[in-house]
């Protein structure tokens, strides 16, 4: 998708999952202008959060850094669209 969109409008293109992109515009023009590190939590449709550090979003080395709507918090509980039982995000 990222190459499409470059290719159509000659311009580099960032593809990115709503909570980071938030995340990244309150670095720009919310409270969190002047901040360099923190984290954005959103709850709505689902719970997630992203985490900024020194000024850049950091994903961790397996990219879910911030995916803390898909920890166990039940081991036996309801399956999760993610495949695993009991995540924060069916419980809420």
């Amino acid at each position: 998708m990222r190459k499409m969109v470059e290719e159509e409008f000659g311009a580099p293109c960032i593809v990115e999952d709503s909570v980071r992109a938030i995340a990244l515009a309150q670095r720009c023009v919310a409270p969190a202008s002047n901040l360099d590190d923190f984290v954005y939590i959103d709850v709505g449709m689902g719970i997630g959060a992203a985490i900024v550090l020194n000024g850049n979003l950091y994903k961790g080395s397996g990219g879910g850094a911030g995916e803390f709507g898909h920890m166990t918090v039940e081991e036996n509980g309801p399956l999760c669209c993610c495949g695993n039982n009991g995540c924060l995000e069916m419980m809420a």
